[in-house]
């Protein structure tokens, strides 16, 4: 289909070009702030995108499913230039001799990330619980990155 391909060209093209704004500004300010504010934007995107679900802001259907489309875009674009700022972090503060360990300890991150997706999902198959739950980790998970991620040493 010509149109899946012209949309996934597209959300590629756009990964690639906000990951180089993204490391542009982690060379410049630290990644430690940029890999902050990625997980707060990713925090208030699927907030976002719960929040302005609701009835009570009176949206049609329409404006619901643009709402979700535009937090779907966000989240796509931050969750992928936060993996690799993340993981040039990692490359950095990690010792060089085990740097093939934790390349492959941050792919099974990954992995473990989306079996707990899985697992969730099995147990809830109402969307909204899962974005609930999703929201509840990605908090946990900035509170712990605030807290405790080092800035780089070079």
């Amino acid at each position: 289909n010509l149109f899946e391909f012209i949309k996934l060209t597209l959300i590629r093209l756009l990964n690639l070009l906000f990951t180089i704004f993204t490391g542009y500004f982690s060379d410049k300010y630290g990644r430690r702030p940029v890999c902050i504010s990625l997980s707060a934007l990713l925090f208030v995107s699927i907030t976002l995108s719960e929040l302005l679900q609701f009835l009570i802001f009176g949206f049609d259907a329409n404006t619901q499913y643009l709402i979700y489309l535009g937090t779907q875009f966000m989240l796509g674009l931050t969750s992928f230039s936060l993996y690799n700022v993340s993981y040039i972090l990692l490359m950095e503060i990690i010792s060089p001799s085990y740097n093939m360990i934790a390349s492959v300890f941050n792919i099974n991150m990954y992995v473990i990330g989306e079996l707990i997706i899985l697992v969730v999902s099995y147990f809830f198959r109402n969307w909204h619980l899962q974005n609930y739950f999703i929201i509840a980790y990605s908090l946990m998970v900035l509170i712990l990155v605030v807290t405790i991620l080092p800035e780089s040493p070079k």
